[in-house]
């Protein structure tokens, strides 16, 4: 059987999607279509998840021209997939991306508004949502996927980064943290070439990428979506010289330039305060500072 060499597991909003992108200016290096999710057989998506002939197929075609990634983001939540990795791959190489909690939560809510997946608005009252949406309650039912509603339960690092390093070993899992990808962006990139003993294209392009967006059109993003996105139930029918201009107008129609979703300094200050214990615990576990994370650092206007 055949499986990628190595996985970039999340989290998602932490630069995983400009990681991959500069990883796959290589010529050694290929990826599955980003966000696959065949691994983590516990994760709530509302859409069909790939099956194993597929997934080998295509992980074969790509292992004949060089090394095989997987890029998805949920991996790194899902209290399985670590372990089926392993057993699909023991030597497998896990690459970890991570930002402070707040700012996560502040950027997964906005990118599920973006994506139709988030109904409330409201960042706060969002996070007020959660317990019940555990218990599958408030939930849309075209939100996909629906573990990504859980803003808290997804924001605590730590033992997410435990599990992988549990199972794989300290030596195959690497840490990136996106306020240095952001600020070192070519050392930061070339260490994780090096991780993966690839050596790095001569002249890298380390643009912006996967800026955040907004949704014009909700209903319009929801026919997209569950009709016509990778999984949706039309898209495989239809030839790609077909899909590509359907994808240009509905993604011109759907998107608008991002509007920032502040919040208060105090609620933020709060939950600072609140994952404090858990960036202890994490900066720990990953032996590097988080010493800009914690609340006595933290002190915005707003978000």
């Amino acid at each position: 059987m055949s499986y990628p060499d190595f996985y970039i597991v999340g989290a998602p909003k932490c630069g995983t999607t400009a990681l991959a992108s500069y990883l796959e200016q290589s010529d050694s290096i290929y990826f599955h279509r980003k966000e696959i999710h065949y691994f983590g057989t516990d994760l709530k998506f509302n859409r069909p998840r790939v099956n194993l002939k597929t997934y080998e197929k295509k992980t074969q075609v790509l292992s004949n021209k060089g090394m095989v990634g997987d890029a998805s983001v949920y991996y790194l939540y899902s209290e399985s997939a670590a372990r089926e990795i392993f057993e699909a791959n023991p030597n497998a190489k896990i690459i970890i991306c991570l930002r402070h909690p707040v700012d996560f939560m502040c950027s997964l809510h906005a990118q599920l508004l973006s994506n139709a997946d988030e109904v409330e608005r409201d960042f706060v009252a969002a996070l007020n949502l959660e317990k019940s949406r555990i218990k599958g309650q408030n939930v849309p039912w075209y939100t996909h996927p629906v573990h990504a509603l859980f803003y808290r339960k997804m924001s605590h690092f730590s033992s997410q980064v435990i599990r992988y390093k549990n199972i794989f070993g300290a030596e195959q899992v690497k840490i990136v943290l996106l306020d240095q990808l952001a600020k070192e962006t070519s050392s930061v990139v070339k260490g994780v070439y090096q991780f993966l003993n690839i050596e790095a294209p001569n002249s890298l392009r380390l643009d912006v990428v996967n800026p955040s967006s907004d949704v014009r059109f909700r209903w319009l993003k929801i026919v997209h979506k569950t009709l016509f996105s990778a999984d949706g139930k039309i898209r495989e029918f239809l030839p790609s010289m077909i899909m590509r201009p359907i994808d240009f107008v509905f993604f011109r129609l759907m998107s608008k330039k991002a509007t920032k979703h502040k919040i208060s300094r105090d609620v933020y200050q709060s939950l600072c305060e609140e994952f404090d214990d858990e960036i202890l615990c994490l900066e720990q576990e990953i032996g590097l500072s988080l010493e800009s994370w914690k609340s006595s650092s933290n002190l915005k206007s707003d978000v």
